[in-house]
């Protein structure tokens, strides 16, 4: 799997339109804590903003600018060391970063992946960034819609209304029926956590076996 100097330029560009807007995150966090927000509904807050605004857009690219998921699963490994060494070093980028769990560093390995996976089997861009599509704009949005809602990190039903809501359209466009499927069973899985399997490895892991086995199915 050759890439070119095109691609590294996109991983280059896309890695640092994220990292900007990892830096810009701090500005809303800062404006809710202006606001009566605490400290951790903040950092929630900007943390469903990265995955949205970095990690989401930055996907809709990948099957347009790359040929292989070869250059975005090393950015998203690199990305997941790099939030890992926050934690390890207790520097933690305390806009978004929580001492208690490292969620951000297992959403950006979920991300990397599901989509090396799902790409070595079906060879299609377009299905592939379909789990990592859920976890950004359909957990983010899951996030945002808790926090303001019930004022609180909580596992409340209404999240996964608004995720299946955000999801489903995303799965259709991208799948199909398959897609459907993969995004409505991911909307319900949110809920759950088993300590270190939380919800970005449970969607990430639920919505690839679905696709592939849709993929398969077809085939």
């Amino acid at each position: 799997m050759s890439v070119s100097l095109s691609e590294i330029a996109w991983m280059i560009a896309l890695s640092l339109y994220v990292y900007l807007v990892v830096i810009a995150s701090k500005y809303p966090y800062k404006w809710l804590l202006s606001r009566g927000f605490n400290e951790h509904r903040a950092a929630y807050v900007s943390r469903k903003i990265i995955h949205i605004f970095g990690a989401g857009v930055a996907t809709l690219f990948v099957p347009y600018v790359f040929s292989t998921p070869v250059l975005p699963f090393i950015a998203g490994l690199a990305l997941a060391a790099y939030l890992y060494y926050h934690h390890r070093s207790q520097r933690l980028l305390d806009w978004f970063q929580f001492r208690e769990n490292m969620y951000e560093v297992n959403f950006a390995v979920a991300w990397a992946v599901s989509m090396l996976v799902i790409w070595l089997v079906t060879k299609n861009l377009f299905i592939s960034i379909i789990p990592g599509l859920l976890i950004a704009f359909g957990d983010g949005v899951t996030g945002l819609a808790r926090n303001l809602l019930i004022k609180r990190r909580s596992k409340h039903w209404i999240g996964n209304l608004f995720m299946l809501i955000v999801s489903v359209p995303i799965g259709y466009l991208l799948a199909g029926l398959t897609g459907v499927v993969a995004a409505a069973v991911a909307s319900y899985v949110e809920r759950y956590e088993y300590k270190n399997l939380d919800d970005n490895f449970l969607i990430a892991i639920v919505s690839s076996i679905i696709l592939i086995v849709g993929f398969i199915m077809q085939y």
